[in-house]
């Protein structure tokens, strides 16, 4: 029995182990996010300015338009790591923020099946994997996981951990706008502590004081005022809910992280991955009898719900389905048949959790570029050459460009990285500054001739950068090089610039302009 159980133990470690080399391998990739050149850009500005910003800056279009910056400690952070570290340092902070992630339900009070946890951590990354990488998102998660060990271990005997759950939620809230998640779970905790005195049945035979955990819940609230933006930031929270949540609006309607989880099939390799481990947690909390947590149960359903509504909720409904499976693996239902089946299915559980993390993590690391979760995501350190425009952007330096730019959204990061404040770009990332009617111009930009025109004369644009691997950019790429007044001068697998033909480009553009065949040529 005694060589059994450590069997048992050594099978649970290993696997353990397995699933936080998983997790350090899925995050060990070159960052290609849209938003990260431009967070780089605003932390390198606050820092020198020291200050927070409060209008754009970086757009022709919204210039002077309120831009409440909930991220700007993200941005420090990113910033002071990159200047001092390189760009090397990126991906070392998505591996910490993955590391510190899974450390945090190791840290969890242990009386569950390693074997099952493991097998449940590695499901957990799978589904979470599409999020997982350095953006604001990240030190939600750590945040989230966080906030729910500190909780947990007050609600088992150690209520002095509660004084560390401000100081989360106050960096929580200088860090992005979901820090309301975190005054969230300390709800749930109140609620359960209020519902286990009214049971009598704490079972573990501490009961901690029901006004400590209602101290919580108030300081975690006021909390979201300790950030520099007082109570406009308080309630920034309020429209990003509303853009993801209402289906009446232009941002829910055109944004695909907004979108429904099962709304395309192209979604289906994240869809997938997350249905199977929320099923798992959720058994896992049905299979424990009169021992499931029933606030928690109905919190992580909501969660569910959301990320059901909009995908870019998948990565804060996994990370609160991870502990509500943890919590619930201890089956403490002594009358229940979940124990003894947990422990028969441990073993075998642990040997598949170790198979699958070191299998999934040599497929993450061996190929050049990540296929097989459709991230495209290129393990290893250093900014993305593939996903950045970086030769169009040497281009328009080379030329002495300055002014404004046109561009798709997804380019704009890097444009206010590369060229700003000589450049000012059209759109970019931050959907939620300027609100619906700066979306709406967006997309009919590169929708209605009309408009493009008005506003490339308007704002005196002369260059226009596009992505024209999408149907609709094509499109915009073909018929503004068959117009006599714009040039088409550098073309790669995926971006296309266009100068303004005029005596200040005339030469540029005599030099590099490309034909409308080569275009067709590279649209095929």
């Amino acid at each position: 029995m005694i060589v059994l159980e450590k069997r048992r133990e050594y099978i649970g470690l290993l696997a353990s182990g397995s699933s936080i080399i998983l997790a350090l391998s899925l995050a060990a990739t070159k960052p290609r996010g849209a938003d990260l050149p431009w967070h780089l850009k605003t932390g390198e500005l606050i820092l020198k300015r020291m200050a927070v910003p409060r209008v754009d800056e970086y757009s022709f279009v919204r210039q002077g338009a309120e831009w409440i910056d909930a991220q700007w400690l993200f941005q420090v952070i990113t910033w002071f790591f990159y200047d001092r570290l390189g760009a090397f340092s990126i991906t070392a902070l998505n591996m910490a923020a993955a590391a510190a992630i899974m450390a945090c339900f190791l840290l969890l009070p242990r009386r569950y099946p390693m074997g099952l946890l493991a097998f449940i951590m590695v499901l957990f990354l799978v589904a979470l994997n599409p999020r997982l990488t350095w953006r604001p998102e990240a030190p939600t998660f750590f945040c989230m996981a966080l906030l729910f060990v500190i909780l947990e271990r007050a609600r088992r005997g150690r209520p002095a951990l509660l004084f560390l759950a401000p100081l989360v939620q106050i960096l929580w809230a200088n860090l992005e706008g979901l820090w309301p998640i975190g005054f969230g779970i300390a709800c749930v905790y109140l609620g359960e502590l209020a519902l286990d005195k009214a049971r009598k049945a704490n079972e573990r035979g501490f009961s901690p004081p029901l006004y400590a955990f209602a101290l919580v819940v108030v300081a975690l609230a006021a909390a979201g005022l300790c950030q520099p933006y007082g109570v406009k930031g308080f309630l920034f929270p309020l429209t990003l809910l509303r853009e993801v949540a209402l289906e009446t609006t232009y941002h829910k309607q055109v944004i695909r992280e907004f979108q429904p989880l099962f709304a395309s099939p192209l979604y289906l390799k994240q869809a997938v991955p997350f249905s199977l481990f929320a099923a798992c947690c959720l058994a896992a909390a049905a299979l424990s009898g009169r021992a499931i947590r029933p606030v928690l149960l109905i919190f992580n359903l909501i969660l569910v719900a959301m990320a059901i509504m909009a995908r870019r909720n998948t990565g804060i409904a996994s990370v609160a389905l991870m502990h509500l499976a943890a919590v619930h693996l201890e089956a403490a239902d002594p009358v229940g048949k979940w124990p003894a089946l947990a422990r028969r299915l441990e073993p075998a559980a642990g040997i598949l959790a170790l198979v699958l993390a070191i299998f999934l993590s040599v497929l993450s690391l061996a190929a050049p570029v990540r296929t097989w979760d459709s991230t495209g995501r290129e393990p290893g350190f250093g900014l993305s050459r593939i996903t950045y425009p970086a030769q169009a952007a040497d281009l328009l330096l080379s030329i002495g460009y300055k002014g404004n730019i046109i561009n798709d959204s997804g380019l704009g990061g890097y444009l206010i990285w590369r060229g700003w404040p000589d450049w000012k770009v059209f759109a970019d990332s931050r959907m939620e500054v300027g609100g619906e009617k700066a979306l709406k111009l967006y997309n009919a930009a590169f929708t209605d001739p009309v408009v493009f025109r008005r506003l490339s004369d308007q704002y005196a644009a002369e260059a226009v950068l596009i992505r024209h691997v999408g149907s609709g950019q094509r499109n915009f790429a073909l018929e503004l090089a068959k117009q006599d007044d714009w040039a088409l001068v550098h073309l790669d697998s995926v971006t296309a610039l266009f100068l303004k033909r005029g005596p200040k480009w005339d030469k540029a553009i005599s030099a590099r302009e490309i034909s409308l065949t080569e275009l067709i040529q590279k649209r095929r």
